[in-house]
């Protein structure tokens, strides 16, 4: 009222606020309380943060690779699982954070817990044959703990690693007997797989690239008009600049002539470029089609997250 709004409608704004529908003052309240101790523990706390929050997922609107992206801006790198040292959680190791068995795509929490619980009682594993015949998981399981990298601190070839875990003869039910192989003798001269299919591997299998970002495959072949996200806030205000990257989010507020609202993100970092539904559409739809990773010609917005 001090500013000059009448009594009446003063007190019609009031009573909406207090008493008839206090949603938005108790809503406001405690989102601001959890986003200031959130932002506290991420400051002053990196790495327990980031351990919570990956092992509290899915929960949110950022998919493990962005939260992965985000940790490693904090000086926290991630370590690929590992059948010897990972727990079924993620877990910190020194000053970095390990992922979990559970992660891996096909071995889940049951099977994580099975391959720790028999590590702790016959001791650490030898290969990935031994690993099968002592525990018995499915082989797709364990294709995926090796694709997973989770078998690298034993025999760093993964193929060799894959060929090892399909000779060996897991444990006998219901009074069936395996067929006993030789395969201590590893294979000579199986090539390894690529760092880009070792990429595209743990892509597959567990959603993150614990130690990089597709993107740093991808530039290389790029146009050096293609510029990095790191690279947009210098560019004069209004500038028509191109990116490429990983859509990680997308925002479609109601509206008749709406406007999508794209998060992209590289190996540097992410924008936030703004384009109409019409625009959106022709820009990304042969992209989600292939590899969900899109180019746009966007009015990026300037200025902190």
């Amino acid at each position: 009222m001090q500013r000059g709004v009448p009594t009446d409608i003063g007190e019609k704004i009031f009573g909406k606020i207090n008493g008839h529908y206090m949603f938005p003052e108790s809503h406001s309240f405690a989102f601001g309380i959890t986003a200031y101790q959130a932002a506290w523990m991420k400051c002053y706390y990196p790495l327990a943060f980031f351990v919570a929050l990956i092992n509290n997922q899915p929960m949110g609107f950022y998919p493990l690779e962005t939260l992965k992206q985000d940790a490693r801006r904090f000086g926290v790198a991630f370590l690929n699982p590992c059948v010897n040292l990972s727990q079924a959680d993620c877990a910190p190791e020194a000053e970095d954070l390990r992922l979990g068995l559970r992660f891996i795509k096909d071995v889940g929490t049951g099977s994580a817990r099975l391959i720790v619980a028999e590590r702790q009682r016959g001791g650490s594993y030898v290969s990935a044959g031994d690993l099968v015949r002592r525990t018995g998981l499915k082989p797709q399981a364990v294709r995926s703990l090796v694709r997973a990298g989770a078998f690298d601190g034993l025999n760093p070839n993964r193929r060799a690693a894959l060929w090892e875990a399909g000779l060996a003869v897991r444990p006998a039910h219901e009074g069936q007997v395996g067929l006993a192989l030789r395969t201590e003798e590893r294979v000579d001269g199986l090539a390894d797989f690529t760092d880009y299919e070792k990429m595209a591997g743990e892509y597959r299998v567990m959603g993150i690239y614990p130690r990089g970002h597709l993107m740093a495959f991808i530039r290389p072949r790029l146009s050096k008009a293609v510029l990095p996200t790191v690279a947009i806030a210098a560019r004069p205000e209004g500038e028509e600049v191109q990116m490429a990257g990983w859509p990680i989010a997308r925002q479609h507020p109601k509206g008749k002539n709406g406007v999508v609202f794209v998060t992209i993100e590289d190996e540097h970092g992410d924008q936030f470029p703004a384009q109409s539904n019409d625009a959106m559409g022709e820009s990304f739809r042969r992209p989600r089609q292939t590899n969900n990773q899109g180019r746009c010609h966007p009015h990026a917005p300037r200025g902190p997250r």
